[in-house]
């Protein structure tokens, strides 16, 4: 089974929206964004964005999304130039850790993007198939009185699934003692307290409109989201450097 992905929607504003491409000074559209969008999609996530305020000072230039590395790089159109980042917001979100000095490049960041969980395990279990993560639920209600008499409490249907992880490397899951790189789950858990539409890819090699299902974290019953280590715990002794990743989700509508 192919290895996953989620992007999640995250802000760009005041604190995290501004740079300099040699000396002039570029400014993101203040918005709600996921990091990339997929072939085709009308609207410019953070990468295309980016790209286009970019090749507006260098032309051809690029700022590009691995799905292999998963890592984010800046390619210069032609010759030498720099980067620098006026706001370490969005320096730390794209996962670089220092300003471009002037060279051709290319130029891949030291860490994953922010908003992006990248599972080092394919999931444990899916329904039916990877593409078809949720599955419809019903919250109509039948009662059968003594007599035997039916009861119908008509409901809705909505599409929701448990994603499953097991046996995923500790780093991929917890922040270390020594700070985030923005890969750990724990990291991204920003989004799901958060409430924030989740764009799942079951196969992270993929990116058409058709690649993805998007979600929220939900738990059953109405909830609120609670602690993270609700969604995630270490393996027994024998594997204490691994651990099992459960996620509820819906269908966002």
């Amino acid at each position: 089974m192919a290895l996953s992905r989620w992007f999640g929607r995250f802000a760009i504003g005041a604190n995290n929206d501004s740079f300099l491409v040699d000396a002039t000074a570029k400014t993101c559209t203040a918005g709600n964004y996921y990091l990339r969008g997929y072939t085709a999609e009308a609207t410019s996530q953070l990468c295309e964005h980016l790209t286009t305020l970019v090749a507006a000072v260098v032309a051809s230039s690029t700022v590009t999304y691995s799905a292999t590395s998963g890592k984010v790089t800046i390619t210069w159109g032609s010759d030498s130039h720099s980067l620098t980042w006026t706001d370490t917001d969005l320096r730390d979100l794209l996962g670089f850790t220092g300003n471009i000095a002037s060279a051709a490049g290319p130029f891949e960041a030291t860490n994953e993007p922010q908003y992006v969980w990248s599972p080092d395990v394919a999931m444990s279990d899916a329904p039916v198939s990877p593409l078809r993560i949720v599955q419809p639920v019903s919250s109509t209600r039948v009662h059968v009185s003594r007599d035997g008499t039916l009861t119908t409490t008509r409901g809705n249907t909505r599409y929701a699934a448990d994603v499953e992880y097991q046996l995923l490397d500790g780093a991929r899951v917890f922040i270390p003692s020594t700070g985030s790189v923005n890969k750990e789950l724990e990291q991204f858990f920003d989004v799901i307290a958060a409430g924030e539409p989740i764009r799942l890819y079951p196969d992270r090699t993929l990116n058409v409109s058709t690649s993805f299902v998007t979600v929220r974290v939900a738990v059953p019953g109405g909830e609120e989201i609670g602690a993270f280590d609700r969604f995630a715990r270490k393996r027994i002794r024998a594997y204490q450097g691994l651990a099992d990743v459960q996620i509820p989700v819906v269908k966002d509508v």
